[in-house]
């Protein structure tokens, strides 16, 4: 048993997978509290080698062995049924397992398993709909996740990630975020690789909304890296999905694109909402680079025409709305541009400000043309909505959309005002793409605006610096280029993980780059440059 744990834990999928189902031939029929413990950690690696059929099938297999599959010993087995129904997408079937186990837990349950009953049980609520449920329940795993140990979070981790996702999707930001640091600090502390690469996207996504793209890009990546490490399909699929949605935002919609192709091969087998995603973050890619035709037709697959199955996650479903309404406002098609407006509103969930802003921006496009004047004012209510969830991108968005507007209204200073917020929200966040489209607003308004940037910290040597680095970020650029990873740099410099990420991310800034691979291509090309004496 400890060697299937330990196997399994650590990301050596295949082998633990193999010494669990092992172990589950030779423990005695009856010796279910093993047999549990086995079975639950074979379901898992199945499930990250994308064989979720086979998870099931064992899930269901072994709750039919034990006499009383409601008892808290068949617990583990049930929650791995939840969270197999939720990558499908069958969230009702999710929650009716869920509704079945007592809510504040059965007699004889340890606090562990009851905090990770709590932790699944937000998710399912809401996306079932039910956001009173969800947010009631998400307040109680908070709490239980606060009480429990490092020792009781780490055995449910993947419980505990369920939460942090769910969080992020109902607008709790604050507590998503931290229930995200602390699982990623126990997965690295444990070892348990297994998970890691779920958590740190989950981690690229909330730093993308906030606007830190240089951050998310390298956590996203570090993602990928560990899912390509373990040989995980499904995570690799998800880091990659969220690595290209941010390296599209920073302006690099070529590498956006082919992010994404690889995330959609990653995530071709079982028709799960890790497809679904990677086919989003494709079309949004193919919309940067301006074939718009293509990108429609990339984002009907993903939201599946919207007909009755949708495996997107709501707020991508949303983000469709809002980005066809504004592919059809420009191109001219108002009728379109209002439907889809009216299909975000049916989509945006009241409670929920993200949701009401990305609606409203999406009314915004559609009363661009007959109603400038009123486009203006509902892009920036959006914006104001957007700014206190903290999604500065999509609030610098929403205030393009607004001086857009306004200069169509011949509303000049306003226009001014809000193209000059707008860019300043895409500079600070590094959305270059975006802020070269608010920067050509700008003129058009008559705004005085810098040409291209020169090269700035040019990769030219100067002081203690090499091409514009400093000793310290040299360093870890090179062991970048050696291949290391955060945490092996981190070990080799006696510093922390997180100072790798902060000197990375100085790295990207200066070097104008979104990621590993370009960094090391830089490095290459600067080390043959002729230095200035």
């Amino acid at each position: 048993m400890e060697l299937a744990q330990v196997e399994s834990l650590g990301g050596r999928l295949a082998e633990g997978r193999e010494t669990a189902r092992t172990l589950l031939r030779l423990l005695p029929p009856d010796d279910y509290d093993r047999r549990v413990t086995a079975a639950r950690l074979c379901a898992l690696m199945e499930r990250l080698l994308g064989r979720p059929h086979e998870a099931r099938a064992l899930l269901l297999d072994e709750l039919r062995r034990i006499p009383d599959p409601a008892s808290p010993t068949g617990v583990p087995l049930r929650l791995r049924l939840v969270a197999e129904s939720l990558f499908r997408g069958d969230f009702r079937a999710a929650r009716a397992v869920l509704e079945n186990m007592p809510e504040n837990g059965g007699e004889g349950w340890p606090p562990a398993v009851r905090m990770a009953v709590t932790a699944l049980r937000p998710m399912s609520s809401f996306l079932s709909g039910d956001l009173a449920a969800a947010v009631r329940y998400a307040e109680t795993a908070d709490r239980l996740v606060a009480e429990a140990t490092d020792d009781e979070v780490a055995e449910w981790l993947d419980a505990v990630a369920w939460l942090c996702w769910a969080e992020h999707m109902m607008g709790r930001y604050a507590a998503s975020r931290r229930h995200f640091e602390r699982a990623v600090s126990v997965a690295r502390a444990t070892g348990q690789t297994y998970i890691l690469a779920t958590l740190l996207t989950g981690q690229a996504r909330a730093s993308t909304m906030e606007g830190r793209l240089t951050e998310a890009m390298m956590i996203a990546e570090e993602a990928a890296e560990t899912a390509r490490l373990l040989g995980a399909a499904p995570q690799l699929a998800g880091a990659l999905t969220q690595q290209s949605l941010t390296v599209g935002l920073a302006g690099d919609a070529k590498e956006a694109l082919r992010l994404a192709d690889e995330a959609m091969r990653a995530g071709a087998d079982g028709g799960e909402w890790y497809g679904a995603q990677a086919q989003y973050a494709r079309a949004r890619a193919l919309l940067g680079l301006s074939r718009t035709d293509e990108g429609v037709e990339a984002m009907m697959e993903a939201c599946n025409g919207f007909g009755e199955v949708i495996l997107l996650d709501p707020d991508a479903r949303l983000a469709c709305c809002e980005i066809m309404a504004e592919v059809a406002a420009q191109q001219g098609r108002d009728e379109d541009a209002a439907l889809w407006a009216r299909r975000a509103e049916q989509v945006a969930h009241p409670q929920l400000d993200s949701d009401r802003a990305r609606a409203m921006l999406a009314r915004a496009y559609a009363a661009m043309s007959a109603e400038p004047k009123t486009a203006a004012g509902l892009a920036r209510e959006a914006a104001a909505l957007f700014e206190a969830c903290y999604a500065r991108v999509d609030a610098g968005r929403a205030r393009l959309a607004a001086g857009i507007a306004a200069a169509r209204a011949k509303d000049r200073a306003a226009a001014r005002d809000d193209l000059r917020a707008a860019a300043e929200v895409f500079a600070a966040c590094g959305a270059r793409l975006l802020h070269s489209r608010a920067t050509l607003e700008q003129r058009r308004v008559g705004i005085r605006t810098p040409g291209p940037a020169g090269r700035g910290a040019s990769g030219r040597r100067g002081g203690d610096e090499q091409f514009g680095l400093s000793q310290r970020e040299f360093e870890v650029a090179m062991l970048v280029s050696d291949g290391l990873t955060n945490q092996q740099i981190a070990e080799r410099l006696f510093i922390s993980v997180r100072t790798v990420e902060t000197h990375l991310s100085h790295i990207f800034s200066k070097l104008d780059i979104t990621s590993r691979v370009n960094l090391v291509k830089a490095l290459a090309r600067l080390q043959a440059e002729p230095q200035e004496e």
